[in-house]
């Protein structure tokens, strides 16, 4: 609680400029900033400020030496304990580093812009810086900071490198240890990369201040040479070595997963027999169903089409039975008909005849003129008779139609209900066959039974092209162990050639000269010297150690023994 509100007191602190008390000029830049925050964290910049020029009580000093990104991440730390490097960050975003600091470094460094190359030399810078301004604290965090990072990048280029270990190399090797330990580290992993570039071999060579990265990429470069062939041989028999147990756990597993597999297998082909007979059961329980569905169906429609076919006959016999009675009656009236017509007849020639004899000797004008009164009677009743006897027939005929029509709609329904009767006859004497869908799911099952089996059949061929493959990973291993005995001589070759390179060239002073042709001497050594030495006689593999100001000694692996360029006893 107590710490987080002097965090808080400090960060209100830093945003209100009104009460800022001293001025760092660096570059371009002003930061204003507080003497009582400052002073405490940095001896150096106390005692500036105690020996600097005041005005209006703020107290102004410059370090023009110092660039002004690195100044304001120290200015940073000091209030917050940690720093940002992003370049848009000043004083004002102090908060959000505060919260970045109680992430991991990490974590911290994947979140921070900017480059590898920018990020380790700001690194470097801060640590720099806090040497200079005598901030121990500030020191070990950069350099924590910049071995986080090492976790996480691991090249660069060229010309980054030597911009990257001139700011490391700038200050003592007690101070930089660390960092000089990952910037050899990383030289000697892409030394292909970098020896090969003329830029970088011009600069460290020219370079004073590179000299000592000079020296221990030789160093590092002559005992990597000198321990490659044994490395190289146990690296292959140990690659050998594990190869086999790894073939020999590929065995086992792939037995193990093979039975698994072929478990598995069969369970599931005994799950798939079950399901089968499950449908198969199914599918016959479908088929009885739908046989009584089928059975039930048809009774009804025969019942129904009994009942149709016995109202239909009744409904023809009732039609029949009335055109035999219209029949009738037509015949009646007829027959009626034609008897009024012959009584009219004989009653007009019974009254000529009455006429005749009641007027015997009338005239022939009054008898004509009888006649045809008669006859004028006659034939008036016979229209009328006839015109009462067409209306009637006019009317029988009607209902006769209508008779036939009704006729011959039943005709019809009852030849359809025969058509009908047939198919249901048709449909329960069909032999009992199952659907096309069921038949469709019973192919449906027997081809994925079919798929099982090639899947279970491939599954077993399986194996033997696992054992194929890893007899091909042995032959790829054996030969690249072949390759990297041809890379140790390749090597040699190159050690020879790298030496005598050297000693033809003119840009090296003369301490550096002497010290090369020290080291080339080490590397000369055959065997120890101690004749006790339980490696003597065999290849001397020795620690390159410093030994003065500007030499070296080979001190052997096995008896600790002491040697120099100049044993000639030894070479």
């Amino acid at each position: 609680m107590t710490i987080q509100f002097l965090t808080d007191a400090t960060t209100r602190l830093r945003l209100d400029q009104k009460y800022a008390d001293l001025e760092v000029h660096c570059e371009d830049q002003i930061f204003r900033v507080h003497r009582a925050v400052v002073c405490s964290a940095s001896p150096v910049m106390a005692a500036q400020c105690d020996g600097g020029p005041k005005h209006d009580g703020v107290t102004t000093i410059s370090d023009h030496d110092v660039d002004a990104r690195a100044m304001n991440r120290m200015l940073q730390y000091m209030y917050t304990g940690t720093y940002s490097l992003d370049a848009a960050a000043t004083m004002s975003t102090a908060r959000q580093s505060e919260q970045s600091a109680a992430q991991s470094l990490a974590t911290l460094e994947k979140s921070q812009p900017g480059s590898l190359k920018e990020t380790l030399l700001a690194h470097a810078q801060m640590s720099n810086i806090a040497t200079t301004y005598e901030m121990p604290e500030l020191d070990t965090f950069a350099q924590e900071r910049f071995g986080a990072v090492t976790g996480i990048w691991t090249s660069l280029d060229p010309e980054e490198m030597i911009e990257l270990a001139t700011e490391v190399y700038s200050c003592s090797w007690r101070q930089t240890r660390d960092m000089r330990e990952f910037v050899l580290g990383m030289t000697q992993e892409n030394a292909g990369e970098y020896l090969n570039d003329y830029g970088f071999i011009e600069s460290i060579i020219k370079d004073k201040r590179l000299s000592e990265y000079a020296m221990g990429i030789l160093a590092s470069l002559a005992v990597r040479n000198e321990e490659a062939p044994q490395l190289k041989e146990q690296h292959s028999s140990e690659e050998l070595h594990t190869h086999q147990q790894e073939i020999a756990v590929l065995k086992k597993d792939l037995a193990a997963a093979l039975e698994a597999k072929q478990q598995h297998a069969s369970d599931e082909l005994h799950a798939r027999q079950q399901e089968i007979v499950g449908l198969k059961m199914e599918l016959a329980a479908a088929l009885e169903v739908q046989e009584q569905h089928c059975r039930v169906d048809l009774q009804a429609r025969q019942q129904e089409s009994s009942h149709e076919i016995s109202e239909l006959k009744k409904d023809l016999a009732a039609a029949l039975l009335t055109n035999v009675t219209i029949t009738n009656e037509q015949q009646t009236k007829d027959k009626l008909h034609h008897t009024l017509v012959e009584q009219l007849k004989c009653n007009v020639r019974r009254l000529e005849k009455k006429l005749g004899e009641a007027i015997p000797d009338t005239s022939d004008a009054r008898t004509k003129t009888a006649t045809a009164m008669v006859r004028q009677i006659y034939e008036g009743r016979m229209d009328a008779f006839k015109e009462t006897t067409e209306a009637q027939l006019q009317k029988y005929r009607v209902e006769l139609t209508g008779l036939k029509n009704t006729l011959n709609q039943a005709t019809s329904y009852l030849a359809k209900a025969h058509t009908e009767l047939k198919d249901l006859k048709a449909i329960r004497d069909a032999p009992k066959t199952p659907s096309a869908d069921l038949e469709k799911q019973i192919r449906l099952l027997q081809s994925q039974l079919k798929n099982r089996d090639e899947q279970l059949k491939s599954a077993l061929s399986a194996p033997e092209a696992t054992f194929t493959q890893l007899r091909h990973q042995l032959a790829t291993a054996k030969y690249d162990a072949l390759e990297e005995r041809y890379d140790v001589n390749q090597l040699r070759a190159e050690k020879g050639f790298l030496a005598q390179e050297l000693s033809h060239s003119k840009h090296l002073t003369t301490i550096q000269e002497a010290v090369v042709q020290q080291l080339l001497e080490i590397n000369l050594i055959a065997t120890c010297r101690h004749d006790q030495c339980e490696a003597h006689g065999d290849v001397f593999i020795y620690t390159l150690e410093r030994c003065g100001p500007n030499g070296y000694m080979a001190r052997c692996v096995d008896c600790r023994t002491r040697h120099w360029g100049n044993d000639h006893g030894t070479i």
